[in-house]
């Protein structure tokens, strides 16, 4: 769906559109917050309903979960909303998607999967003392060469 203008207004019906599904219509100074009994975890997710919408994709903005806390009505959402455009388009560094996109793009590690990487072959730790080590050769062949003597073989 392409739009051609988004105003202010648009963005505040849009809002209010979205919380009046299945309720009574907000209007845009009444605390939806509270009056629609959003815990925390579920007003944070309001932020990422609200961001699937094609007019926010339009806008290029996006709302983080942790930006919607202290907001409580309507009309405070779409300031937000508004703000970040308006700064988008005089150049501050708001995240929009596609900055979100190359950051999560940036994030991944290019390493093979666990399942196919080699894994480093076990060895023996070794001792400083080699003198030591050749010793215990020394005795293992002549523990060796003891046995076959003694069950008859050469």
């Amino acid at each position: 769906m392409k739009l051609y203008s988004i105003t202010k207004s648009t963005v505040r019906a849009y809002v209010i559109a979205y919380f009046a599904r299945g309720r009574r219509m907000p209007t845009p100074g009444m605390n939806v917050r509270r009056a629609y009994g959003y815990s925390d975890r579920a007003w944070a997710e309001v932020a990422n309903d609200i961001n699937k919408y094609g007019w926010m994709d339009q806008l290029g903005v996006l709302l983080d979960a942790h930006e919607m806390a202290p907001l409580k009505t309507v009309e405070e959402i779409v300031d937000l909303i508004w703000s970040k455009r308006s700064a988008r388009k005089a150049g501050s560094g708001t995240r929009t998607r596609k900055s979100v996109r190359t950051a999560q793009t940036a994030k991944r590690n290019p390493r093979a999967p666990k399942s196919r990487r080699r894994t480093a072959i076990q060895r023996k730790p070794t001792t400083g003392n080699v003198a030591e080590s050749k010793k215990a050769v020394r005795v293992r062949r002549r523990t060796s060469s003891r046995e076959k003597a003694a069950h008859g073989e050469r």
